[in-house]
């Protein structure tokens, strides 16, 4: 939903007034979605059910909004931000968005891997070389 103004509210909260007075989202499921650009405020803000929250958790979110809709938004292009975040967000859904973050957690783990194994070369080398003094 895109709209000019909200007046003085504030967006999160007008995001959660509208996912719960529309009744967004499967009854009984709660995994309804509200995807808001107030223009007026530059916010957009995305608000899920607590049933979408699993697929959709708010840095894949901020990540859509961010790497999909600010670039045309920053233009003024706000049909063409709210239709690429759409996108991004069934994409995300039907599996076919690309996970980024995988590469990330893999350079976390070698980097915490080879920082273990420095500190136990360094650890050993220390002690060889103090042995060494010490003959």
């Amino acid at each position: 939903l895109c709209l000019p103004s909200i007046g003085n509210d504030d967006c999160f909260d007008f995001a959660h007034r509208l996912l719960n007075e529309w009744g967004v989202g499967k009854k009984g499921k709660n995994n309804g979605l509200v995807i808001l650009l107030v223009t007026d405020q530059r916010c957009i803000q995305f608000y899920t059910g607590y049933g979408l929250e699993g697929d959709l958790p708010d840095a894949i979110c901020k990540r859509i909004q961010t790497r999909d809709m600010i670039p045309y938004l920053k233009d003024g292009n706000w049909d063409a931000g709210m239709v690429a975040g759409v996108r991004a967000v069934c994409g995300r859904l039907d599996g076919s968005m690309v996970n980024d973050t995988d590469d990330e957690e893999d350079i976390s783990f070698f980097g915490i891997l080879a920082a273990v194994i420095g500190f136990f070369v360094v650890g050993t080398c220390r002690k060889q070389m103090s042995q060494l003094r010490a003959a």
